[in-house]
């Protein structure tokens, strides 16, 4: 009886272990199907170490937050244009360096940019960091030289801000949060514009740099600084004391600046489907410098993007297979400043875009786990935007479709492109400001991004 139980449990074991083996070959086959589901791009090329070298190159102090129109961006431009080069992509016939250069106009500070509260005797009382308590949201169209030091006033009712109001007339209004939470900034601008006030204080639970616009000299404009709701506190402390609070800033306006936007071709097989281009773009400007040794670095925002779209181009170079359809790679300019870049590109484009197609990749990867979100424009067809969905759960990525606006795919749905926005919408990690490192990017939810838009392209570029 031993010996058999012996020979039983021996029989026992012989069946587990194929068992487990067959087992473990199973699911080796399922990982091995879903790292194959690209059938074309080879994803294998994709390397992590390349995306985040490059998200950390962009965001550097070499580049200075990269504002369209300073030298910090120029030297951005060349970078990626070197890079281009070193993937061999076509430069576009006409262009120098792979450089699209359009007009735009830039603003930029001249010095620091100072709020402050005065006491009784007009001494200052309590002078506020600029990019920490406060950042501008508009300008002044009356002069170059802001200097304003009057009396505050506290706002219960946006009613209040009118023509007919002398009580705030040569003032600078303080506007709650709770106020304006619903209301944009250029309704807002537009009370503030013809009411004959100094300008305007806001309240706001998280302060991000802006741009200066060019918009904002034209007609009548007058400053609205942002503060935190900290310094709003105190300012409204201030108006209880019957005190003044005074704001400096100086700035230098520079129209039709050349800026570029950078511009590479890979070309495809198919001679038929020659001007079916699919784009992809990423803005590579950011906000720049501010006035005190400090920049914004803009890695989450947006050199994730444009690593994404590099590394996108090495790999469909250097795979074995080249795409039927050409696939045009553009790292856009001007997109903080009001989508600029893009929409230059959109109306004056190098190659034909009628029968194209656009994926724009902004802010991607973020460290935080937030799912993709793939937004469409509203009114537009949503076609590409919910295919790209589909493939999201193919991949298994947590994503989201939507409909949203404010990134360059826009200017390209306006045309009536089918276009899409790809977006990780992290505001909350140092959004435009000195906190928003190559840190906020995790190289793996990166990576997801890339093999997303290279399973598109596997789709939808090879006959």
């Amino acid at each position: 009886m031993l010996i058999k139980s012996k020979r039983v449990f021996s029989l026992l074991i012989c069946i587990l272990f194929i068992t487990s083996t067959l087992s473990g070959c199973s699911s080796y086959s399922d990982v091995s199907a879903k790292r194959s589901v690209i059938a074309n791009a080879d994803e294998k090329l994709i390397d992590e170490e390349s995306l985040i070298g490059i998200v950390q190159e962009l965001s550097s102090e070499k580049y200075a937050g990269r504002m369209a129109g300073t030298k910090g961006n120029e030297a951005a431009a060349l970078y990626i244009a070197g890079l281009f080069k070193k993937i061999d992509l076509i430069n576009p016939e006409g262009l120098d360096n792979y450089m699209q250069r359009y007009p735009q106009t830039v603003i930029t500070l001249k010095d620091l940019p100072k709020l402050s509260i005065s006491s009784d005797g007009d001494k200052t009382s309590k002078e506020f960091k600029y990019v920490d308590n406060f950042v501008i949201r508009s300008l002044s169209s009356k002069t170059y030289d802001i200097n304003i030091d009057a009396p505050l006033y506290l706002i219960e009712d946006l009613k209040e801000i009118n023509a007919e109001n002398q009580e705030i007339r040569g003032k600078l209004l303080l506007i709650s949060w709770e106020l304006r939470f619903n209301r944009t900034l250029n309704e807002i601008l537009e009370l503030l514009n013809s009411s004959g006030a100094a300008g305007a204080l806001g309240g706001r639970d998280a302060l991000a740099v802006t741009p200066m616009l060019g918009s904002w000299l034209e007609g009548e404009h007058y400053p609205f600084i942002d503060v935190d709701n900290d310094t709003f506190a105190e300012l409204v402390s201030a108006y209880g004391k019957g005190r003044k609070a005074s704001f400096h800033c100086s700035f230098m306006r520079e129209d039709n600046k050349k800026v570029p936007n950078v511009v590479g071709l890979l070309p495809g097989t198919d001679e038929k489907l020659k001007d079916q281009y699919i784009i992809i773009g990423a803005h590579f400007d950011h906000v720049g410098q501010n006035m005190d040794g400090s920049f914004n670095p803009g890695g989450l925002d947006n050199a994730s993007g444009v690593a994404a779209m590099l590394e996108i181009a090495r790999v469909l170079k250097e795979n074995k297979t080249a795409p039927s359809k050409p696939v045009l790679f553009i790292a856009f300019n001007g997109e903080e400043g009001g989508l600029l870049g893009s929409e230059y590109y959109a109306e004056h484009p190098i190659y034909p875009i009628d029968n194209s197609v656009m994926i724009c990749m902004d802010m991607v990867g973020s460290s935080e786990k937030l799912p993709l979100m793939i937004k469409g424009v509203g009114g537009r067809d949503l076609n590409l935007r919910n295919l790209m969905h589909g493939l999201c759960k193919k991949l298994g990525i947590d994503a989201v479709k939507e409909i949203g606006y404010g990134s360059d795919h826009e200017s390209f749905a306006y045309r009536g492109l089918n276009s899409v926005m790809l977006i990780n919408e992290d505001f909350n990690n140092g959004y435009h400001s000195p906190e928003d490192t190559s840190e906020d990017v995790d190289k793996v939810r990166l990576e997801e991004v890339v093999k997303l838009v290279l399973y598109y392209i596997d789709k939808n570029a090879y006959n």
